[in-house]
């Protein structure tokens, strides 16, 4: 296993010559929360769920060492809960606490300094949600049929014209099909609404769907779901969101190509891990350019309604 995992100048053989059979017995349910995290990482979903296998990915094989600085990773880890917790009324000081006492800060004066800059942060930002939160918002039981399976689950922040779906952090691909999923689920269900993902860096607002565009989407990305069961899919959420977003731009393949690449590929001069690096993928598809046909067409399959349906706070398509 681990030879798979080292680069080689030779080709190595896939790890499956054939889909894996289907499950037995069949599935029958779906979660929102386990489609969105099959989206995240499709061939993670496949060794994880069905061959039970994990890796240690480089972000793991960190997780023990002792903090000194807060990285970008740490930051929304931190954040994230930490604002969930603030708008629901929590108070600085005892948040401060938990997180000291989870060994989640460095020590000292650099432990000190860099939670106020966290917190700064993380207040200005659920102010910015605040603002955004529809009135008379609740919760919305989804249950539906998608592509022969049941898509059940719940979505918070819905209002009676719009829904709010917020990540403390800049907003990827990943995070945009969080939002569209819980779209898609609104909208299918009778609820024609306007969903707004709200991050860091700015904001995306889904425009309502029918009944039937909204049901159409969600079937396919369930029967995706079950394919994702009997095989690791090349679907690479923030090069395919490059490939799609320089596609809906230019309309050349070749140009949407190479930003995917300039995303799957690590820099040069970019010390950063790039997601080429993820140890499921290369584990999954050991040759050297997996961005290939199947690529392409899992990635404007997923993203193309996406990104036809979103508008940027601007009002841009």
């Amino acid at each position: 296993m681990q030879a798979r995992l080292q680069r080689r100048d030779a080709v190595t053989p896939p790890l499956f010559s054939a889909p894996l059979p289907p499950l037995d017995p069949p599935l029958t349910t779906v979660t929102l929360d386990e489609l969105e995290r099959f989206l995240k990482n499709p061939a993670r979903f496949f060794f994880q769920q069905r061959l039970q296998l994990r890796l240690i990915t480089p972000t793991e094989a960190l997780a023990e060492r002792e903090p000194f600085i807060l990285d970008g990773l740490e930051r929304y880890n931190i954040g994230q809960p930490l604002a969930t917790r603030l708008l629901i009324g929590s108070d600085a000081g005892s948040e401060e606490e938990r997180a000291r006492a989870a060994c989640l800060l460095p020590d000292g004066p650099i432990g000190r300094s860099s939670w106020q800059t966290l917190l700064g942060s993380v207040q200005a930002f659920t102010l910015t949600v605040r603002s955004q939160l529809p009135e008379k918002s609740e919760i919305i039981e989804i249950d539906l049929p998608c592509a022969g399976l049941y898509l059940s689950g719940e979505i918070e922040r819905v209002g009676t014209e719009s829904a709010l779906f917020w990540r403390y952090a800049s907003l990827k691909g990943k995070d945009c099909l969080a939002g569209w999923l819980r779209h898609l689920a609104l909208n299918a269900s009778g609820r024609p609404l306007a969903t707004t993902l709200l991050g860091k860096d700015g904001a995306m607002t889904f425009t309502p769907l029918s009944i039937d565009a909204a049901q159409r989407c969600l079937d396919e990305l369930v029967a995706l779901y079950q394919q994702g069961w009997q095989q690791p899919l090349p679907f690479f959420p923030q090069s395919a969101y490059a490939y799609a977003l320089a596609l809906k731009k230019d309309g050349d393949e070749e140009k949407a190509l190479a930003a995917a690449r300039k995303v799957w590929v690590k820099d040069e001069h970019n010390p950063a891990s790039a997601e080429e690096d993820d140890p499921y993928y290369r584990l999954a598809f050991p040759d050297d350019d997996p961005l290939n046909a199947n690529f392409m067409a899992l990635a404007g399959e997923i993203f193309t309604p996406l990104l036809n349906a979103g508008t940027d706070a601007e009002g841009k398509e």
